[in-house]
């Protein structure tokens, strides 16, 4: 699910799905991710999930506390 829903957000970034579905499908997408790493520890390397772990909260942060959005990216 997370995996589906990074590779939506990569095609809102292209430009190729509309620009409404970035901040639910970013939150969605990163809660499943975490929940994954949650449930799973040691699926990953200790790096891998330490690194997926930023990723997922970076992601978060731009989205929910800074509120950027794809459009904000230079043309």
């Amino acid at each position: 699910m997370a995996l589906v829903g990074f590779v939506v957000l990569a095609a809102v970034v292209m430009g190729w799905l509309p620009l409404d579905w970035w901040v639910p499908v970013a939150v969605v997408s990163s809660g499943a991710s975490i929940a994954g790493l949650v449930l799973f520890p040691s699926a990953f390397p200790v790096f891998s999930t330490i690194g997926a772990l930023a990723v997922d909260i970076a992601v978060l942060v731009a989205v929910l506390w800074f509120h950027w959005s794809p459009a904000e990216l230079p043309a």
